[in-house]
């Protein structure tokens, strides 16, 4: 087989195929750089919303939840039990918006918020004897039908 290269150099038609070839290389590697540099933006979103709940949650299992002198349970306010639709809604009560670091934002939409974190705490076993924790994360702005980035969740008992 003769080759198609003459004593001048590569023809014209050799020369066409490998700028073609070589843009089909190009094009595949900046697509790959997009999707990668895609994937940390999202990584990144997802650690943040990871340590929104994640304070958000330590917050809810800080508090004490102790009984006075009488053996009466005394419930903070905070664990006061949520409307049951309150990971739906931006509830009072059980809604912080926080920035891009997952730190909350004070007074509330004192800037543009990154996320929304809403939680929800429900009475188990009866009043008083232990509390449902969820707590999941929302890019903001959060819509009522809008899927949770991160969630989380835990069970509060009360201490004797």
């Amino acid at each position: 087989m003769q080759s198609l290269m003459n004593g001048r150099g590569m023809t014209l038609v050799e020369t066409l195929v490998a700028c073609a070839l070589l843009a089909i290389l190009a094009g595949g590697l900046g697509g790959g750089l997009l999707l990668a540099r895609d994937g940390v933006r999202r990584a990144e979103q997802a650690s943040a919303a990871d340590a929104a709940v994640r304070a958000q949650m330590a917050v809810l299992l800080a508090v004490p939840w102790e009984s006075d002198a009488a053996g009466v349970a005394v419930a903070p306010a905070v664990l006061t039990p949520t409307a049951s639709d309150s990971l739906r809604h931006n509830t009072a009560g059980a809604f912080a918006a926080v920035d891009a670091a997952g730190a909350p934002l004070d007074p509330p939409l004192s800037s543009t918020p990154a996320f929304a974190v809403r939680w929800r705490i429900a009475e188990l076993g009866g009043p008083d004897i232990a509390r449902l924790l969820d707590v999941c994360v929302f890019a903001w702005p959060a819509s009522d039908a809008a899927t949770p980035l991160v969630c989380g969740g835990a069970i509060r008992r009360r201490e004797p």
